[in-house]
């Protein structure tokens, strides 16, 4: 079995994909995610296996916390995690309480953090597969590190989601993530999209909040 969890509220639209990509292979999947997105597992995660992580409200409960986890884990039978967001502190002591006990693969929404960030360091001691989501981006960091990495495209989605019919001629270009005027220049994809000759049925489909 495999576990996949998510300590924070965000990039939920990467978790049907690797649920996907893991079941090709024989692994059944669980989740452990932030209570915000197992309201809304019945839409993004239709007949998953959904356990909602009860994070501690306080530091001091950090500790018997993740020591609860990784004991729910074993009692599980589960050896591999993929963490669907492998940065932050909460990765980092999950990986310093756990120990050995399981095979650990990350995702990087941000693979500049291999660059520098002392706690993504801490996080490398443990976790030595990385996926990042573009093939630009494994090239971009690979010489600056020595954990493996393999790219993936996380672009598959439940069939129950909305679907956005186009023309036999039509086009669609499918942006993930929430819209973050700070981290994506908008903008600039309008502008480059002005200049040149788009198709009658074209739309832009962002996926995030």
């Amino acid at each position: 079995m495999l576990a996949i969890i998510e300590f924070s509220p965000s990039h939920d639209e990467c978790l049907w994909s690797w649920k996907c990509l893991a079941e090709q292979t024989g692994f059944q999947v669980l989740y452990f995610v932030h209570p915000s997105i197992a309201k809304r597992a019945s839409l993004i995660l239709p007949g998953a296996q959904v356990f909602p992580l009860e994070l501690p409200e306080k530091a001091s409960g950090r500790f018997h916390f993740l020591l609860q986890l990784k004991k729910q884990l074993k009692s599980l039978g589960i050896r591999k995690v993929l963490f669907n967001t492998a940065t932050g502190s909460l990765v980092r002591d999950f990986l310093l309480i756990a120990g050995k006990r399981f095979q650990f693969t990350g995702v990087l929404h941000n693979a500049e953090k291999l660059k520098g960030s002392f706690s993504q360091a801490a996080i490398s001691h443990w976790v030595r597969h990385y996926i990042v989501l573009s093939d630009h981006v494994k090239e971009h960091v690979k010489k600056s590190t020595n954990v493996k990495l393999e790219a993936i495209y996380p672009v598959y989605f439940p069939d129950n989601l909305t679907r956005f019919p186009k023309s036999e001629k039509g086009f669609r270009v499918v942006i993930p993530g929430q819209l973050e005027l700070a981290r994506r220049d908008y903008p600039a994809l309008i502008k480059s999209l002005s200049s040149i000759m788009l198709p009658e049925d074209f739309k832009l489909v962002f996926l995030g909040k």
